[in-house]
């Protein structure tokens, strides 16, 4: 397939999201209209302590007005804050814990066909408590410790249906098995 962008133009443009619009010509068609959206890169935690059990948060998601369950993260921006000291950041702020052991699982593009950023998963161990939550101004959440395999199952329930945090889950269980037991 050959694809060629004759025009790109910014139709949205602000601190969280940039939307553009492009003209791109596919195999000698011009289709017009194409919509790229650029969120900022996210970093999702999987937060473990000694107990092979997860931070799972909750927290309204007005886009689809439902309470859904996840991982502890956020957003940084690409080229100007390392993701890992994202992720740190987000867990301490989020939870109040904080690790010293940490893990890149993998990174990701979450909708590469509309969507231009990274999702990066990391594994936090022997995660303890430092401080009470500091939530930013326009974010509510609660978060509870969860055995990873009632984490597991409830991706398989339909329980959690954020993607990003199933599918961080699941590959984290294919990898690791012996956090099933």
């Amino acid at each position: 397939m050959k694809i060629e962008c004759i025009k790109k133009e910014y139709v949205v443009e602000s601190d969280w999201i940039n939307v553009r619009k492009d003209q791109l010509i596919i195999n000698g068609k011009n289709v017009i209209d194409y919509y790229v959206v650029e969120p900022k890169d996210v970093a999702l935690i999987l937060a473990f302590n000694k107990n092979n059990e997860i931070i799972l948060v909750e927290e309204y998601k007005y886009p689809v007005d439902l309470i859904m369950t996840g991982l502890p993260g956020g957003t940084l921006t690409r080229g100007i804050e390392d993701p890992l000291t994202a992720a740190k950041r987000e867990l301490k702020e989020e939870t109040g814990y904080e690790s010293n052991e940490w893990e890149l699982l993998m990174e990701t593009y979450e909708y590469p066909t509309k969507e231009t950023h990274i999702v990066y998963f990391y594994i936090a161990k022997s995660c303890i408590k430092t401080s009470e939550q500091q939530l930013d101004e326009n974010e509510e959440l609660t978060f509870k410790w969860v055995p990873f395999k009632d984490a597991v199952n409830m991706v398989l329930a339909d329980i959690i249906m954020h993607g990003c945090t199933a599918y961080a889950i699941l590959r984290c269980a294919a990898i690791n098995p012996e956090l099933l037991k």
